[in-house]
């Protein structure tokens, strides 16, 4: 099952404007909209990470609204709450696009031949030769399925935990007398937008030890924003009582001057 959005621009109404209808089509299961180069569609106007859309533990697809300030609204509904369950066909409006959300499925073809006989015959002879292939292939099979399964957990789970360490670079409230901290934060959001953009397209390809490697070091990067959050990465600044340690060096300095005279 893969994913497709079709954006259109849309004027003062909320009707599509002509020619500016685009697909785009996602195998996986987990979308960033905003106007970052790291989403995966990018709209101008929109804040860095405004949007996104993926699969919950209820195998629904639900609509993620990441800033309070944008106005979303879902078919003739406004999104009044943080997310919503959305449906195949749905359609979603924010200020000056229209998506539309379509789910796609994978259909068998199945040919019929003409004969109730001939296609009996077939099937029972089709099924013993799976049978006696079944019986030597099935245990490779199995491995090579719970290894494909494997994969595939390893996969979303480090999709979601870069979508979700994105998002919260672009939540956490930068301290202006705190350059340090605020440096830190832009520096792991570019890496990090750095990464999803070079993983995008190539994700499949990637091999499973190399996302462990990934996921190991997305785990460090979460390690770093949680202590940025609770002020503990560099704890609180040193302070220096300059006017005690001024007044000290002028007593001494008197008192060196009336021994000499």
């Amino acid at each position: 099952m893969s994913i497709r959005i079709i954006v259109n621009t849309t004027d003062n109404d909320g009707a599509p404007v002509a020619d500016t209808k685009s697909i785009r089509r996602f195998e996986k299961h987990r979308i960033l909209i905003g106007s970052e180069s790291g989403c995966d569609i990018c709209l101008e106007g929109l804040p860095g990470v405004g949007l996104s859309i993926f699969k919950d533990e209820n195998k629904q697809f639900v609509l993620e609204k990441n800033d309070e300030a944008i106005a979303v609204r879902v078919n003739d509904d406004p999104l009044t709450a943080k997310t919503t369950v959305i449906w195949n066909g749905d359609l979603i409006f924010l200020d000056g696009y229209r998506l539309r959300f379509i789910l796609e499925f994978q259909r068998a073809q199945f040919h019929r031949k003409t004969g109730v006989a001939a296609f009996l015959s077939t099937a029972l002879i089709v099924g013993i030769v799976i049978l006696e292939s079944g019986l030597i292939l099935a245990i490779p099979k199995q491995l090579e399925k719970r290894q494909l399964w494997g994969e595939e957990i390893v996969q979303q789970r480090m999709v979601h935990l870069l979508d979700s360490l994105r998002i919260r670079c672009t939540n956490i409230h930068e301290d202006k007398n705190d350059r340090l901290a605020a440096a830190t934060v832009k520096l792991i959001e570019s890496e990090l937008n750095e990464l999803a953009g070079s993983l995008r397209d190539r994700l499949s390809e990637v091999p499973i030890d190399q996302l462990k490697l990934v996921e190991k070091d997305l785990k460090f990067y979460e390690n770093l924003l949680d202590q940025l959050e609770n002020g503990t990465l560099y704890g609180k600044p040193v302070t220096i009582d300059t006017e005690s340690v001024l007044r000290k060096l002028i007593v001494e300095h008197n008192s060196s001057t009336m021994v000499k005279e």
